[in-house]
């Protein structure tokens, strides 16, 4: 099993350039939304803690009450780029060096 870093890593690199993403979907025609993009890399073992690291680094703003923020809401957002979502992972990865 591999650590959370290293999934969000995986993750990330499966949708490392803007013609590998998408948003408004959770797969369409071989492109990944980020949260079928962690679901791909863990094949579900890990996905859970691998999740949660990403939804931590989720802005605020795309919380709902007490709960952290929803990562499909932000990943679908009319204003969230491609850039947007490879900044969320890498604030999330480096989240994992500080544990």
């Amino acid at each position: 099993m591999m650590s959370v870093k290293d999934d969000l890593i995986a993750a990330k690199m499966l949708i490392d350039t803007p013609d590998k993403w998408t948003k408004g979907r959770y797969f369409r025609e071989g492109l990944l939304c980020a949260q079928s993009a962690l679901t791909t890399a863990t094949r579900g073992v890990g996905y859970q803690d691998a999740e949660l690291a990403l939804r931590r680094a989720v802005p605020v703003l795309f919380s709902c009450g007490n709960e952290l923020p929803a990562l499909e809401r932000y990943n679908d957002a009319q204003f969230t780029m491609h850039a947007d979502i490879m900044a969320l992972f890498d604030r999330a990865i480096a989240a994992q060096e500080k544990v």
